[in-house]
């Protein structure tokens, strides 16, 4: 049994240079905006002008360890290749 989630996400490259093994982060916050946690996801692949790509990312803990309650989530492209 896992307490955690699973982010599903679009990952869209509006530049004009192909993308590849795209790094995402994602930061969850309280009501007040203050930082809780983070997981992070890689997509394979290439990714290339004007396309889009969906992903799943998963995040958070065990019955041990749960993710901490969060009001909101943030997604951001931490990392890329180009070709």
């Amino acid at each position: 049994k896992t307490n955690g989630v699973e982010i599903i996400a679009e990952i869209q490259n509006a530049g004009n240079i192909t993308w590849s093994g795209v790094s995402v982060e994602v930061e969850f916050l309280d009501k007040s905006g203050k930082f809780v946690d983070q997981c992070s996801g890689y997509l394979q692949g290439k990714i290339g002008p004007s396309q889009t790509r969906n992903m799943k990312i998963g995040c958070g803990g065990c019955e041990n360890n749960p993710l901490p309650a969060y009001d909101r989530y943030t997604i951001e492209i931490r990392d890329a290749s180009s070709f």
